[in-house]
C-alpha cells in the first residue's frame, strides 16, 4: 500500500497516470469517481478515525482478494487545524 500526500486532484492525476493491471485505490465518501482504477471507500475525508480502521480492516490479504491488486494507492488525511 502507497499512501500520498496531498490533494484530491493531485491524487487522482497521480493514481491515473499509474494506472494499469494490479493497481487499484482507497477513496473517502463522497469523493470524485474520475480514478480510472478500481477503489474501495473506506469513510469519510474529515473522520481520521474511521479511515484508520477502515485502512487497517482493508487489511492488504482483503483487498489482493477483492480487487486483485498488487498496488494500492491511499490519499493521506489532511491535518486537523
Amino acid at each position: 500500500m502507497v499512501i500520498l500526500d496531498g490533494s484530491l486532484e493531485h491524487y487522482i492525476d497521480y493514481v491515473n497516470t499509474h494506472a494499469e493491471d494490479g493497481v487499484a485505490a482507497l477513496r473517502h465518501d463522497g469523493e470524485d469517481t474520475a480514478l480510472r482504477v478500481p477503489a474501495i471507500c473506506y469513510g469519510g475525508e474529515k473522520d481520521c478515525g474511521e479511515q484508520a480502521r477502515e485502512l487497517f480492516r482493508s487489511r492488504r490479504e482483503e483487498l489482493d482478494e477483492r480487487l486483485h491488486a498488487k498496488t494500492v494507492y491511499a490519499r493521506c488525511p489532511e491535518p486537523k487545524a
